[in-house]
């Protein structure tokens, strides 16, 4: 009765299609829970990410007062118009969100006019922001955090989110030398949630900027600041604002 994937685990003991897992800090019995009852005082939003020959996928979220993530609802169709997953986003009640900041980019025409498909959810009444998007190397590695410190729980009524989370991996490599010394890239396939999950975290979960270093005292950056600093305390006195 179970999927192949979870039979080979749980029944016959194998664990080899865990190998080369993206969020392979991602355990089910952990991380997947029974729907509950979302306070309304918890933050809520959305994530999007749109395509038209693949998935329109989005993600609900729920943000406990302790910083904890909880996945709660999914859209995720493919080729159907914007008006049609608008519809669906304004079933939810929230009508602001994060999505890919690549659909902001004007791409689409109409007679004179040039716009973005995020015009056009717009003009369906759905406002959304561009996600960050740093380093996908980092973010993967910012989510498996996530996962390990058990910040993030998904309901059990999102299937396509746990598909594709528990079978995402990195593409294989033939030629061992090139596995040794290139970067792990993973496979650009049946992603799209994990895509709206990077973007949640990346965005919402910004890291805290490193401290500029201060200059080593009497060195040439030392200068430079004291002179910056002088330059400042005389556009005080003659009454300048400095901004």
């Amino acid at each position: 009765m179970l999927p192949e994937r979870l039979r080979r685990r749980h029944y016959l003991g194998s664990w080899d299609d865990v190998q080369g897992l993206v969020y392979d800090e991602f355990v089910e019995a952990r991380h997947v829970v029974k729907p509950f009852e979302i306070p309304d005082t918890w933050e809520k939003g959305f994530i999007l990410d749109h395509g038209f020959t693949n998935p329109t996928a989005v993600l609900w979220y729920a943000i406990d007062y302790d910083g904890n993530i909880i996945l709660y609802d999914e859209h995720y169709m493919k080729e159907k118009p914007v008006s049609f997953h608008a519809g669906e986003i304004l079933k939810r009640g929230i009508a602001q969100g994060w999505c890919d900041p690549s659909i902001f980019a004007k791409t689409q025409s109409r007679g004179n006019y040039i716009y973005s498909i995020a015009d056009e959810y717009k003009d369906f009444k759905v406002s959304l922001w561009p996600a960050d998007r740093s380093d996908e190397a980092a973010s993967i590695a910012r989510v498996n955090e996530f996962f390990k410190a058990d910040k993030i729980k998904v309901f059990s009524t999102l299937p396509n989110f746990i598909d594709e989370v528990s079978n995402w991996k990195y593409k294989t490599r033939a030629n061992v030398r090139l596995a040794v010394n290139a970067p792990e890239e993973p496979e650009d396939l049946n992603n799209h949630l994990m895509d709206d999950l990077k973007y949640l975290i990346a965005s919402r979960f910004k890291k805290s900027s490193k401290p500029e270093p201060l200059p080593v005292e009497r060195s040439l950056d030392w200068y430079d600041k004291q002179k910056e600093y002088e330059i400042e305390l005389k556009e005080r006195r003659h009454g300048r604002k400095v901004w």
